[in-house]
């Protein structure tokens, strides 16, 4: 019936995933995908500054040099 509709719907598929996989190659910031340039930057922006470990996201604690998690005390209901 409407056959060329179908074919046409198809070829604007797959033209356009192909526009995108060459973007994904050649250009991936373009497409939201990190690519050398960016992580360049990031670690220009971070300096010589080690990184340290920060809270745990899920506790707030963090551990120290000694090992020892320091943070809020943790109560206990006797």
């Amino acid at each position: 019936m409407e056959m060329w509709l179908i074919f046409a719907a198809i070829a604007v598929f797959i033209g356009g995933s192909a526009v995108y996989l060459v973007f994904m190659i050649f250009f991936p910031e373009w497409v939201g995908i990190t690519g050398e340039t960016a992580l360049k930057a990031e670690q220009s922006h971070r300096g010589d500054v080690p990184h340290e470990e920060g809270p745990d996201p899920l506790k707030g604690v963090s551990k120290s040099a000694s090992g020892r998690a320091s943070g809020p005390p943790e109560s206990s209901n006797k």
